[in-house]
């Protein structure tokens, strides 16, 4: 049961990550709304989009194959299924449901790294290919951030995570990026 509240908590998080939300910064209107009919000007503590949308138009299954996850990992993955919102999902087996043995879930977000680090403190800042990546496994999802350009981060969220997770993360993360720039 308490996987199943885990896997729960887990897909809250990563809606509320994933932009349910904020503006979309398309807007030539600088106001913000104040409920009430009129509008005010955000203040510079008050951002207007403080949390990432996940970018849909990038096919995040096609980033890493179950083969070269396998690979990376020593687990027997299935192929990546994609949420239909721009997450692509692998796990230990193929499992229909994150059980435990083993899971990937991989997105584009919109975000600077910057942005990144200063809202999930207390990782590490790495490189995954040739980029600059940051890896935080207590906070964000257990998750690696490669700055791929263009305000955007690709984000790796790995459960379980161990002693070993971050060097798995930065390598599968080279590899994605490394498919990104072969597209």
């Amino acid at each position: 049961m308490k996987s199943l509240r885990l896997t729960a908590v887990a897909a809250v998080t990563v809606l509320a990550l994933t932009g349910c939300g904020g503006s979309d910064g398309d807007s030539d209107d600088d106001t913000t709304g104040g409920g009430d009919g009129t509008s005010s000007t955000p203040s510079d503590d008050q951002p207007t989009n403080p949390m990432p949308k996940t970018v849909d138009t990038v096919d995040t299954c096609a980033l890493v194959s179950a083969d070269e996850l396998s690979e990376a990992t020593g687990a027997d993955y299935g192929d990546g299924v994609s949420d239909g919102y721009g997450q692509c999902v692998w796990r230990v087996g193929g499992a229909p449901a994150n059980n435990g043995d083993g899971q990937l879930v991989v997105a584009v977000q919109e975000a600077e790294l910057e942005f990144i680090k200063s809202i999930f403190t207390g990782g590490v800042d790495t490189t995954a290919g040739d980029k600059d990546a940051y890896w935080n496994p207590d906070e964000g999802l257990q998750s690696l951030w490669v700055d791929i350009g263009d305000g955007q981060c690709l984000v790796l969220s790995f459960d379980p995570v161990d002693d070993g997770t971050q060097a798995i993360a930065e390598e599968v993360g080279g590899i994605a990026v490394g498919h990104m720039e072969d597209g």
